[in-house]
């Protein structure tokens, strides 16, 4: 009966901890007290039902010691010994664990078993490597890998095995980094990525021979992104490499510049998307350069500040083909800005803007009335609004992306105050709704599904 007793009151806590259904994420910290990582695993060793409710797992090491030695030191970055065993007796529980989507690798030196382990996932699909040593041979299970990032070290070799072995069902690839030649080559090695659709690419560290190979290898791109220096545009368009599926291309606003786009239109890309556009936008001096570059452009999007939103409905409305605009907008502020000195930059705008797609992360109720308010009072009146005369539908998705409850958290500390690790058993409760007016009504209620969104729930007349 004591047994009993005791047994139904474990049962009781870990019900209260990890309700059941409830996606759990397990950081694991490597340090150097092995016996807090044993600790916090031994959870699943004593109630492995446990197990299925594990949706991402990161193992991380971080010491300050990586900072100081030279970048060169093959040694910098190493797993410690005791923790590379607890990480694979743990990684060969991944089979039951049919919830598991993501794995995040941080500032360790990779083991190729602790990989081979969690292919044999049926549910992984997601994998971040970021600051990492890579294993020098892979011999991996097939990869089940759709989406893979890439963020690596300056001195990081053998990238190409592990990019190649993910290879035949990668449709996203965030690569910061560099290819190795083989000597005596002007190419990688690396096999056909047959089911890419999605390249984001960072000019931090790579080159543009590196962004070449990349986009020869991939005949299903259909979107880049790419970051950081000008000169790579400059290159990018002079590139005969190009697919025919490409429709879609992401920069920052600092790489738009006309000079670097000498060589070649993109005379059949329908959609661009720009980010971080800032004061010197104000007069609207990008405006040029996406009409001679990007003519045929049919759908633009923005990431702005919320005091730049007016703004950038007269850029949108100055292209003479967009029909579509979406703007991303994080955190709404209380500031605001008069357009009125502005307004001679964008004299008669007569672009048949159609549609308008807001995403707003961040908000509370007054940023939601308020951006209710705009829509209706500057976007749509008076007749016509700064939206122009042929817009026809406006759609609002309003997210509180902070809003979450977490039902469980535990942590482990040293006499330092380092943290070794944490289970976290975490339910999302985000608060997103959608408001949207599509010829002269509005439908207003709950979001549900991603952000390409139609909406039909409660309906009302604006006018």
């Amino acid at each position: 009966m004591k047994d009993l007793r005791a047994l139904s009151s474990v049962c009781l806590i870990f019900r209260n901890i990890f309700p059941p259904q409830l996606p759990t994420r397990v950081y694991i910290y490597c340090q150097d007290k092995p016996r807090d990582i044993k600790q916090m695993l031994s959870a699943f060793a004593k109630c492995p039902s446990l197990l299925r409710n594990i949706s991402k797992i990161d193992v991380e090491f971080w010491d300050s010691v990586i900072w100081i030695r030279p970048p060169q030191s093959p040694s910098i970055l190493q797993f410690p010994w005791p923790c590379r065993h607890i990480v694979s007796a743990f990684l060969r529980n991944v089979p039951l664990m049919p919830r598991l989507h993501t794995a995040t690798f941080h500032m360790v030196k990779l083991q190729q078993r602790h990989l081979a382990l969690l292919f044999r996932s049926n549910s992984l699909h997601r994998l971040e490597i970021s600051q990492c040593y890579l294993p020098r041979w892979v011999f991996l299970p097939p990869s089940p890998i759709r989406h893979l990032t890439l963020s690596l070290r300056e001195d990081c070799r053998y990238v190409e095995p592990l990019l190649g072995h993910c290879s035949p069902n990668l449709e996203a690839l965030d690569f910061n980094g560099h290819l190795s030649q083989p000597p005596g080559s002007t190419r990688t090695r690396l096999p056909l990525f047959p089911k890419l659709r999605e390249l984001k690419f960072d000019g931090a560290n790579g080159s543009i021979s590196d962004l070449d190979t990349l986009i020869s290898l991939a005949p299903q791109l259909e979107h880049l992104e790419f970051c950081r220096r000008k000169d790579f545009i400059h290159r990018l368009s002079a590139l005969p490499t190009l697919p025919a599926s490409f429709n879609r291309f992401s920069t920052n606003r600092w790489a738009m510049d006309d000079r670097y786009f000498d060589t070649r239109l993109f005379i059949h890309l329908p959609h661009l998307h720009i980010k971080h556009l800032h004061e010197g936008d104000r007069r609207g001096p990008v405006i040029p350069i996406i009409r001679r570059i990007f003519p045929n452009l049919t759908s633009l999007e923005l990431t702005i500040q919320w005091d730049f939103r007016n703004l950038a409905l007269l850029h949108a409305r100055h292209l003479p083909n967009v029909t579509r605009l979406k703007l991303n907008i994080s955190c709404p502020t209380f500031a605001d800005l008069d357009i009125g000195p502005y307004l001679p930059y964008f004299a008669a705008p007569g672009g048949p803007l159609a549609s308008l797609h807001v995403n707003v992360d961040y908000v509370n109720e007054f940023h939601i009335e308020t951006c209710k308010s705009w829509v209706i009072h500057t976007v749509l009146g008076p007749d016509p609004g700064l939206g122009g005369p042929y817009l026809q539908e406006v759609e609002v998705v309003f997210s509180d992306s902070e809003s979450f409850v977490v039902r469980e958290k535990r942590r482990w500390e040293t006499h330092r105050g380092c943290s070794l690790g944490c289970i976290q058993s975490i339910q999302r409760n985000e608060e997103r709704m959608v408001w949207a007016y599509s010829h002269g009504r509005v439908h207003e209620g709950p979001y549900v599904g991603d952000r390409d969104f139609r909406c039909s729930t409660t309906s009302m007349s604006l006018f």
